[in-house]
């Protein structure tokens, strides 16, 4: 077959004649002027055809990249061509791969793969392919004229039926295809390897007595069978390894399952073990936690869980499959009394075990002193002023009284910081809320040592200097001379020297003169007007900013400039306030002596100190934070020179220096199975010398410890909860195990206080249930009229309750009831009644008083928890922690109220039966409100049911409560005199407030001949004759929040 352009078409396309000819699978293009293209038709990659309206312009691609163009030819004849080129050329590639070809290209590759893979149970070569490929014949030949590369990328190629892929992928790339099959082999080779090493491995990590499977035999086990490894590959690209990115991942997932296992083992075995241990039969969680072994075990145990009783069993189990000795356990307590407890506790169910009186429970401190023991060889005395409570005081006193004596410079730091900066300036950057008003001027704000109401808190520390320092002074007392206009009030400059004729302006600047963001535009204007008033009038001014005060230049500046001017200030830390009473210096070496714990339990340097201030110079009260620092500086000094005069350790000593001789690897604990309790309440030093005993080990170990984050409320003694809620930091790949079955508290209690608790998120989440079957409700609310009958509700109510318990039928125990008093405070809190009460219910049940604090592991059939209003000495208290304490004491939560809501739920999950909170109408706790959005609080049949007091408008925080102004009742902010917001009273409100004499009447405003009064009204009802001045009354009760 043979096409060529028409006449015509060369005519009026000007193409060249040219002529295009097909035989069988070859083809010739012939050309004038041009050589003559010819060859097998898979030389053409592509014949593309270009219609135009009459003609086509045919396109030659070649395989070897050549080009030839032609035209001239009918669209019609075009068209034919093109279909009869890619016929033939189809035809002839399939035709290329005859069955002959394909036999000898066979025995050609399998000659290859011979060459190229590896002996059985070796890795194979990479390199070796080419290695091979280079020195073996060329591939087999299609034919004479055909490329079999080109045949193949060809793109009319099509599989012939007989030909199968593989074979494809081994004609396009023989390389490709032998290095495959190197590393399926290596794939098969690593797969049989990994499956030998995972039995190894695994017989190794459960070949000790342990039974459990723990993390450490893990890395025993990849330490003695290491783990095979693929020669190309990592452990993420090998497909037997799944999931699994290491070999430690594998084993561990092993574990697992392991684990699991074996614990089912031990429930179905030891059934009548875990049912006799302790009293109750053990819960399916508390099994869980006691089979654990592993090397560290958190164990997050709900208020009223059985903690105790898990460890005791914890300890039986140990013994009863021999995974230790008696003499290899430790159970590590809180305090004293817990030590004894276990002690008791294990000796009592565990009586029938051999040796189970060589079990250690000790305090960690006892502990602590035994390390030091054994470590060096002394035994290590307890300083004689720290055996008896309190003595730790008297010894601080002593201390500061004998370097007041020999070191005047310490002598003046201590008495300015004790009459002059014990309180706090708060920071730059955050308004102050006043904390005092002036009954007679209305002014809010801050009471000074003279007695006068300031303005803010840096203020009140200059007056109280200028007033220990004997230099009188006036505050805001008008300047001599007038300055009121269109623009401006008559000026009042904030201090006035009357002696020296001196004004003195302390203006809330930062060092570069800029005025806290919350101040009213145009503050720093009004500063600058100050001193252009001055400048005018002739008039002597100094100034100090809050950044010179901060700072600590600012006394310095103002003592200059009195001195210039005659006036010498010379401190007199003797002189009587008029208002606000000194620190005393007890009580300001108890804050030391608290100070000095927390550095010392925390492990802190004075250089960590140091870099702790730089901290909160920013808008903090640096000057303060440094003299503090450094009176803290030389008593500590002097406390150690103390002890080392006289050998003698304290408690701190105990656990620092014990954990340090661990570290230093100076001990080898003789203990496999440590059991610490009251885990929330660690401190950095407890948690080091867990650590240490870990390491110090002779052997693989055990540390379990046991606690609720929900009940960490001891961060003032130095705990610190980011201990135990990231365990994981101190401890590695700890397993959690949850005691969330309660023995104690109803059901509704248990989800009252767990919904209240874990509302900060921080909190480690869980859900309680309880044994306890009792349905009814169980959190009860009762409110006084006032603050003044909080004492005579909660003796109504608990007069109540004993002639309900004495009831046929309704108290049904073998013994007596047991009722207990519960405060946020001990001294502040606890009923003037209270031994009273005592005796006169000593008949029916057994009454106590307890702090909240000391409540914790107590528990009782009925709780009553006191004083439960909204007060800075309320529940929550509302008493900030002073920043210089926060420079040594672990981090505080950030969530708002965050240990006080803790110590509420401490407090809530006390009681057997039910939780009686005692509050006010005025003033009730924001966590009695909270509960009682919940739903949670009930009151008993015939109460009247409580109302939640309205928010205040004013600030949002404070509660609108009733009170008495000189002429008439009004509604005003539980807050003031932080908030001043005020509004009249409800109709149903006039008439609340109770008549303190009859307490049947209210108190109601009267008209009498000499004026408006207060009376009751009851006086026709009941004769109730009380009256009170409606002007002394107003300011008794506003005093009092009624």
């Amino acid at each position: 077959m043979d096409w060529e352009p028409t006449a015509l078409g060369r005519l009026l396309t000007r193409a060249v004649p040219w002529r295009f000819e097909l035989h069988g699978c070859y083809f010739s293009l012939t050309r004038p002027g041009s050589d003559t293209i010819a060859g097998h038709l898979s030389e053409i990659a592509r014949a593309a055809l270009a219609p135009g309206v009459f003609w086509s312009t045919c396109r030659f691609l070649l395989a070897d990249g050549r080009e030839a163009m032609v035209g001239g030819i009918s669209n019609a004849q075009a068209a034919r061509m093109q279909e009869a080129i890619d016929r033939a050329t189809g035809e002839s590639l399939a035709a290329a791969l005859t069955s002959e070809f394909l036999e000898r290209f066979s025995r050609w590759f399998d000659a290859r793969i011979d060459e190229a893979l590896p002996n059985s149970g070796e890795w194979a070569e990479p390199e070796q392919v080419d290695a091979v490929l280079a020195a073996a014949e060329s591939v087999p030949s299609v034919g004479a004229d055909l490329d079999l590369h080109r045949v193949l990328s060809h793109r009319l190629f099509s599989l012939p039926p007989d030909v199968d892929e593989a074979t494809l992928a081994k004609l396009r790339s023989p390389r490709d295809v032998l290095l495959a099959l190197q590393e399926a082999h290596d794939l098969a080779l690593f797969s049989a390897k990994f499956r030998e090493w995972r039995e190894e491995a695994s017989n190794e990590a459960t070949s000790s007595g342990t039974r459990w499977w723990s993390h450490s035999a893990t890395l025993r086990a990849l330490a003695r069978c290491p783990a095979p490894q693929h020669p190309a590959r990592g452990w993420l690209l090998v497909p037997a390894m799944g999931a699994c990115s290491s070999p430690v991942e594998v084993l561990e997932a092993q574990r697992e399952t392991f684990n699991g296992v074996h614990l089912e083992r031990e429930r179905r075995e030891l059934e009548k073990f875990f049912a006799t241990v302790e009293k109750s039969p053990l819960t399916a969680e508390q099994i869980d936690a006691v089979v654990c072994f592993d090397d560290h075990e958190l164990v997050v145990a709900a208020a009223g869980s059985g903690k105790t009783s898990t460890m005791v069993a914890k300890a039986g189990y140990a013994l009863e499959r021999d995974l230790c000795r008696p003499e290899q356990i430790l159970l590590l307590a809180f305090n004293s009394d817990a030590a004894k407890e276990l002690d008791e506790r294990i000796n009592s169910r565990l009586a029938d075990t051999p040796g189970v009186d060589g079990i250690t429970a000790k305090t960690f401190h006892s502990f602590g002193k035994e390390v030091i023991r054994v470590a060096t060889g002394q035994k290590p005395m307890l300083a004689p002023w720290l055996e008896r409570e309190g003595q730790d005081i008297h010894q601080m006193v002593d201390i500061v009284e004998t370097l007041c004596t020999a070191d005047p410079a310490f002598a003046s730091d201590w008495q300015t910081f004790r009459v002059v900066l014990a309180q706090d300036i708060g920071r730059w950057d955050l308004p102050d809320d006043p904390e005092d008003w002036d009954s007679t001027s209305g002014e809010r704000g801050f009471r000074t040592a003279q007695g006068e109401i300031v303005r803010s808190k840096e203020e009140r520390t200059i007056a109280d200097w200028l007033f220990y320092h004997d230099i009188s002074y006036r505050y805001e007392e008008p300047y001599s001379q007038p300055t009121a206009d269109l623009d401006h009030r008559q000026y009042v400059p904030d201090f006035y020297f009357p002696e020296i004729d001196l004004y003195y302006e302390h203006f809330a600047l930062d060092a570069n003169g800029r005025a806290p963001a919350h101040f009213e535009p145009g503050y720093e204007r009004s500063a600058q007007w100050k001193r252009d008033l001055h400048a005018r009038m002739g008039t002597h001014l100094i100034e100090t900013t809050s950044h010179e005060l901060r700072s600590g230049i600012a006394f310095d500046k103002l003592r200059a400039a009195l001195i210039e001017r005659g006036l010498a200030p010379v401190l007199n830390p003797h002189r009587a306030p008029e208002r606000n009473p000194q620190v005393e210096g007890r009580e300001l070496a108890r804050s030391f002596r608290t100070f000095q714990q927390h550095v010392k339990s925390n492990g802190l340097s004075y250089g960590d100190l140091e870099r702790r201030i730089e901290q909160q110079t920013k808008y903090g009260f640096e000057a303060r934070l440094r003299i503090y620092l450094a009176i803290y500086r030389k008593l500590s000094d002097e406390w150690e020179r103390r002890l080392r005069a006289g050998g003698y350790i304290d408690f701190d000593d105990m656990l620092t220096q014990a954990a340090d001789l661990l570290d230093a690897g100076r001990y080898d604990s003789p203990y496999l199975v440590v059991l610490a309790d009251e885990f929330q309440d660690s401190s950095n030093a407890r948690a080091r010398l867990l650590r240490g005993l870990m390491h110090s080990a002779k052997g693989p170990a055990h540390l379990c410890v046991v606690g609720d984050d929900w009940q960490a409320i001891n961060r003032f003694a130095g705990a610190d909860i980011s201990i135990m809620s990231q365990f994981e930091r101190w401890f590695a790949r700890p397993e959690r195990r949850m005691l969330t079955t309660t023995f104690r508290c109803p059901q509704d209690l248990c989800d009252a206080s767990s919904d209240f608790v874990s509302a900060n998120p921080a909190q480690i989440n869980k859900r309680v249930s309880t044994t306890n079957p009792r349905t009814a409700p169980s959190l009860y609310v009762f409110a006084a009229a006032s603050k003044d009958q909080l004492s005579q509700v909660v003796y109504q109510k608990l007069a109540a309750l004993v002639r309900k318990l004495g009831e046929p039928g309704e108290w049904t125990a073998d013994r007596r009831p047991f009722v207990m008093l519960l405060s946020r405070y001990g001294k502040f809190g606890r009923p003037d009644e209270l031994d009273a009460w005592v005796a006169e219910f000593s008949s029916s049940i057994d009454l106590s008083f307890s702090t909240v604090h000391k409540s914790k592991g107590l528990e009782a059939d009925y709780v009553l928890l006191l004083n439960m209003v909204e007060a800075t000495l309320g529940f929550p208290c509302k008493i900030e922690d002073d920043p210089v304490l926060e420079l040594a004491m672990p981090e505080a939560d950030p969530f708002l109220f965050a240990e006080e809501r803790r110590l509420f739920y401490v407090a809530l999950t006390r009681a057997r039966q039910e939780t009686w909170l005692f509050t006010t109408r005025a003033t009730p706790s924001q966590f009695v409100i909270e509960l009682h959005k919940q739903g949670c609080l009930s009151t008993l049949e015939g109460e009247d049911a409580w109302e939640v007091p309205t928010p205040c408008p004013g600030c949002g925080r404070g509660l609108l409560a009733l009170r008495f102004g000189p002429y008439k009742p009004f509604q005003g902010c539980s807050r003031y005199p932080q908030c001043e917001y005020t509004e009249p009273p409800r109709k149903d409100q006039v008439a609340l407030a109770t008549c303190p004499s009859c307490r049947s009447g209210h108190i109601v405003r009267r008209n009498g001949k000499n004026g408006p009064f207060l009376g009751c009204s009851g006086y026709r009802k009941h004769d109730c004759r009380w009256t009170s001045d409606i002007r002394a009354h107003a300011l008794q009760m506003n005093r009092r929040g009624d």
